[in-house]
């Protein structure tokens, strides 16, 4: 009752702050958000979603990408395409409640919201729903959207359960290497000097309040040069990946140098559909293509 109590004035706040503007529309299936307790006495926002089956064989687990926005408003049409006997778990970060859709996100969510923060977080609610789970699971998925990509990846590395693995927007180059692809292809606008940026950002890495590209300075001086490949050839289940072809935050030839790295490794548990007419964020139609190709390897499993 507390919990739901303290949601309602969360809302209610951001409608005095927000004043006219609207909330974004909640599908009438959106979760009720539920309350994760960390081992350090932090807690984080998450939901629950059950597909299929009342008898359950699967677990999908996923998290929270760029910026403090919640997942309640991804949710369920996000996943609606999986077909498995499934529950499913959406992780949001700390310091983002169950109606929080702004950019606005607060000191005490930036100083949080770095990366190795986020890996192990994400690596205690696994183990933790896990060992709670009223089935043992034939299945454990693991799926990581746009930021979320390499913390799924750096945390499928510590979770030996794990199954199968699906990445949407994401590839293997690190964050730096990736803006100066999209720069020299004419994504990214010519104002975006990446050598310059790298400077200040190492120089103001402290900066909460300063922003370059939206974000804090504090997010790119953590994660600019984060490298997933190690990470990426450590994992020996199916990894499903997902990129639209005119993404404009992900270029594809960082998804071109992953396929490179996996068979100059001899490794064969990549699976790649580039989507044509979609950018960073999958439509339906793509998302559903993905998913259904989860499906068959879950089934066959």
């Amino acid at each position: 009752m507390l919990t739901k109590c303290i949601y309602l004035l969360q809302a209610l706040l951001l409608v005095l702050l927000l004043g006219c503007q609207s909330l974004p529309p909640l599908s009438e299936q959106a979760p009720t958000g539920k309350l994760f307790h960390y081992p350090d006495g932090g807690s984080a926002i998450y939901y629950e979603i059950a597909f299929g089956d009342i008898k359950k064989d699967t677990a999908i687990f996923t998290y929270a990408a760029t910026g403090c926005s919640s997942l309640k408003y991804q949710l369920p049409q996000y996943f609606s395409a999986i077909k498995a006997n499934a529950t499913l778990y959406a992780l949001n970060k700390r310091y983002v409640n169950d109606l929080s859709f702004i950019n606005s996100c607060g000191d005490d969510f930036i100083r949080a919201n770095i990366f190795k923060n986020r890996q192990q977080d994400f690596i205690n609610f696994v183990k933790a729903k896990s060992a709670e789970l009223s089935f043992k699971p034939k299945n454990i998925v693991l799926i990581g959207v746009s930021e979320a990509a390499n913390v799924i990846i750096k945390a499928a590395t510590q979770l030996p359960s794990v199954t199968h693995i699906v990445i949407i927007g994401s590839g293997g180059f690190t964050m730096r290497r990736s803006l100066q692809e999209l720069k020299n292809n004419h994504l990214l606008n010519k104002i975006y000097d990446i050598d310059q940026a790298s400077k200040m950002i190492k120089n103001e890495s402290a900066s909460l309040q300063r922003n370059w590209f939206g974000n804090p300075i504090h997010w790119w001086n953590d994660i600019l040069d984060v490298d997933p490949i190690e990470d990426y050839l450590t994992i020996s289940v199916p990894i499903l990946l997902g990129v639209g072809a005119e993404d404009a935050n992900q270029p594809l030839a960082s998804v071109k140098y992953l396929e490179q790295k996996f068979t100059e490794h001899n490794k064969h548990n990549l699976t790649v559909r580039i989507y044509s007419n979609n950018g960073h964020s999958l439509s339906p139609t793509a998302r559903a293509d993905l998913f259904q190709l989860l499906n068959q390897y879950l089934v066959n499993n």
